[in-house]
């Protein structure tokens, strides 16, 4: 694969990871508001799986790819991490 189309993909994936975030801080009030998540969620992890496809086991792709989808999915895990506890003890509302 040639360098500018890994560039491209990284960056897609970077641009998707952002935006994500942008968009889980600062619209909120919109209404498709958890579809335009979804659907990011799913374009940055479709990215993140062919990032990895193309460049192997390598770890530093393997970093890169966990970080990016740390910070564009941090929504999800703030998600998961909410629904855990309040399912402690019977605390889920």
């Amino acid at each position: 694969m040639s360098l500018n189309s890994m560039a491209a993909l990284w960056s897609s994936f970077v641009v998707a990871s952002l935006l994500t975030l942008l968009i889980y801080f600062t619209s909120w009030t919109i209404g498709p508001y958890w579809l335009v998540l979804s659907v990011l969620g799913f374009l940055s992890v479709g990215l993140a799986i062919s990032i990895l496809a193309r460049t192997g086991p390598k770890a530093w792709a393997i970093a890169g790819v966990a970080v990016g989808l740390v910070i564009g999915q941090w929504w999800v895990i703030e998600m998961g991490v909410m629904q855990l506890l309040w399912g402690t003890r019977g605390f889920a509302p």
